[in-house]
């Protein structure tokens, strides 16, 4: 059987590499890729079982129109008819407005080859611009935090961990969301590491740990800030590297020791002598590593949160060892994608993802008028979904791309299919390890189907035709495309000279800057940068609105899924929420029972389940094939503190999300 090669393109940690097998035009099986050093040859079972993704009866092979839209009433139409109306539409917009503003391009995080930006490239070869989703919901808080205090940098290679005496995983399930770290994890255990968790929830990677602190949502820096005091209260702190290498350490000194550690540690629900046993732990282990999930992150104080908990690693140096871990956008920011022919990205009108419903209303000069959706199924993903549905079918064309009906293709009046990654060319940077694969088509396109960079092509070409020049996007061919992204460092740091090379196997990333080179921090002091601004958020403010909904709507990632992709392969799982025993008896509520779940924003009918493994006051919200009105209809649009710099805008604060809940006694 022929084999080809592969890179998994969805939102995951571990961006596997993949062989495929193919015998008379069809993928016989797939496998992972041994040469891949990280995942060492293994799959998750998503894409273990992604053939059945790939032949699945419901997968759209063929351009569709929905009349009326909303109905259902979906008919076969032709490439030609699909981008020519697409094309008559956006050419109307200048008619009607003198500008192409009028026009919203909603490309998300689905899918996260480079050749998927396409879409975003697109809304670069308008003259004047385009509007345009900026940001994401995801990682933002994180992000900045990171680029902040240790400069933009390649993050040490995840297999280093297994090397470390003591792993703090502070809001991460990596059983459930990076299985493949298990593995290092593991051979860290048997070398006598002792791994710590810190999450609200006892989670399967929680119940594995050596030691569990269920934290108080939300009141990660002051968890971090009463270890700091501890630390500097008794001495254990590496002065020589704060007083050299450490930029705003007086002014946090100064702050710090005017904290009141009990006063913290009752925030955070832990009692403080615990913190201090933790805070000497960690200063005693000189190879003591740090893993920041995306948990902590996602609060209105998300960013800060970060901050705080990296300053840990500064006051005992360890740092300096380089054992620091999370997500990390260094691997995407090496590849080109900037280019002559794309317009200046200050005409491009933002529209930010945390707020897409308002910011669709707001915009009256000129108003939003089509929308273009791709790799992206807000209706899902997003917040106040019941308010950005209304605003959709407001808008006179929707047009979504994508594989399967998602619920955000019920508004929409076309829907595109497209391939993949058994279908196209693409390469995927990833943000975790330090390797990079490329993925080659293994059949024909089904159906149909395009790759995005083949659909933007062709309805550039479409545009050009009815306007001539109105369009800058270049035709090019998927490898062309894979040869202008490739930029001279990337190939150099891969140590090949062409990214075809690739298909022989995997490359690990060499020479790229460490959080310290030569001695220096990437930031522009070259020192770690330490600041008191905002730091802790007083948890009475966050927690504003918890005087009409008492409880916390957590809402983590599952094992099944990746967001809303694979769900309609759950097998059956249905989504229900998890509260512990006090909100249980407060509010009369038996396990297996359904219940109302609801705040102003709206209200979910969904199965409860009670478990002591959720912390008190926090509804955890299990993901699974997902229920009729979906629960981001309940999540406000709420902004991180931090996002702007390096994911263009603010992040989504859905952990400060509050609801209250009822029981439903005739309810099935």
């Amino acid at each position: 059987m022929k084999q080809n090669r592969h890179v998994c393109p969805f939102n995951c940690y571990s961006n596997c590499s993949i062989i495929s097998y193919v015998q008379d035009g069809k993928v016989q099986r797939i496998s992972g890729d041994p040469l891949l050093h990280y995942t060492r040859g293994y799959l998750c079972q998503k894409v273990l079982s992604y053939l059945d993704v790939f032949y699945h009866p419901d997968r759209i092979l063929s351009p569709l129109q929905q009349i009326p839209r909303g109905s259902g009433n979906w008919r076969v139409i032709s490439w030609e008819e699909a981008l020519g109306h697409i094309a008559g539409n956006i050419i109307k917009l200048t008619d009607d407005y003198g500008s192409f503003l009028p026009l919203c391009i909603i490309k998300n995080t689905g899918n996260l080859g480079l050749l998927h930006e396409a879409w975003n490239w697109f809304a670069r070869s308008f003259a004047g611009g385009t509007s345009r989703i900026s940001g994401t919901v995801c990682w933002n808080a994180l992000v900045d935090a990171f680029y902040y205090t240790v400069g933009p940098c390649a993050p040490p290679p995840p297999e280093k961990m297994a090397d470390s005496k003591l792993i703090f995983l502070w809001g991460v399930n990596p059983a459930w969301t990076s299985i493949h770290q298990m593995h290092y994890l593991e051979q860290a255990r048997l070398h006598g590491a002792t791994i710590v968790v810190i999450d609200p929830v006892l989670t399967v990677t929680a119940a594995k740990a050596d030691i569990y602190i269920q934290i108080s949502p939300g009141t990660d820096a002051e968890f971090a800030l009463a270890m700091v005091y501890h630390l500097i209260q008794t001495s254990q702190i590496d002065v020589d590297f704060l007083q050299n290498k450490v930029e705003g350490w007086q002014e946090f000194y100064e702050y710090v020791t005017r904290l009141n550690p009990l006063e913290l540690a009752a925030e955070t629900g832990v009692p403080y002598k615990h913190i201090q046993r933790l805070a000497d732990r960690y200063a005693a282990v000189p190879s003591a590593a740090l893993w920041l999930g995306l948990g902590m992150q996602r609060y209105k104080n998300g960013g800060n949160n970060v901050r705080a908990i990296l300053a840990l690693t500064a006051l005992t140096g360890h740092i300096q060892n380089q054992h620091l871990y999370s997500s990390n956008t260094y691997y995407g920011n090496l590849f080109c994608t900037e280019w002559d022919w794309m317009y200046s990205a200050a005409a491009i009108r933002k529209f930010p993802a945390y707020r897409l419903a308002d910011s669709l209303q707001e915009a009256t000069v000129p108003p939003i008028r089509t929308a273009i959706i791709a790799a992206s199924n807000p209706l899902v993903q997003l917040s106040e979904t019941t308010k950005l549905a209304q605003r959709l079918t407001k808008l006179d064309l929707v047009v979504v791309v994508g594989q399967f009906l998602s619920e955000t293709a019920r508004v929409a009046d076309i829907f595109l299919p497209t391939t993949t990654w058994l279908e196209h060319w693409d390469v995927v940077p990833g943000y975790w390890h330090n390797w990079l694969g490329i993925s080659e088509p293994a059949v024909q396109p089904r159906g149909q189907c395009l790759a995005d960079i083949e659909i933007v092509t062709r309805l550039s070409t479409y545009l050009n035709a009815l306007s001539p020049g109105i369009c800058s996007f270049p035709v090019k061919t998927q490898e062309e495309w894979l040869q202008a992204v490739f930029t001279p460092d990337v190939l150099h740091s891969l140590q090949i000279k062409d990214y075809r090379e690739l298909l022989l196997g995997p490359k690990e990333y060499k020479g790229l800057p460490q959080y310290i080179t030569n001695n220096k921090f990437q930031t522009p002091s070259g020192k770690f940068v330490i600041s008191t601004a905002n730091l802790p958020v007083p948890q009475a403010a966050r927690n504003s609105t918890a005087k009409a909904f008492p409880y916390r709507l957590l809402t983590p990632h599952v094992t099944s899924l990746l967001n809303s992709q694979f769900s309609n392969m759950a097998e059956g799982e249905r989504a229900c929420i998890i509260v512990n025993q006090q909100i249980a008896r407060e509010k009369g509520l038996q396990s297996g029972k359904n219940v109302l779940l609801f705040n102003k924003l709206g209200e979910i009918k969904i199965k409860a389940f009670i478990s002591n493994a959720v912390a008190p006051g926090v509804v955890y919200y299990y993901a699974g094939e997902g229920t009729e009105e979906g629960i981001n209809k309940l999540i406000p649009s709420e902004p991180t503190d931090l996002g702007d710099c390096q994911c263009n805008d603010k992040g989504l604060a859905l952990n400060d999300t509050f609801v209250d809940v009822a029981a439903l006694v005739n309810f099935k």
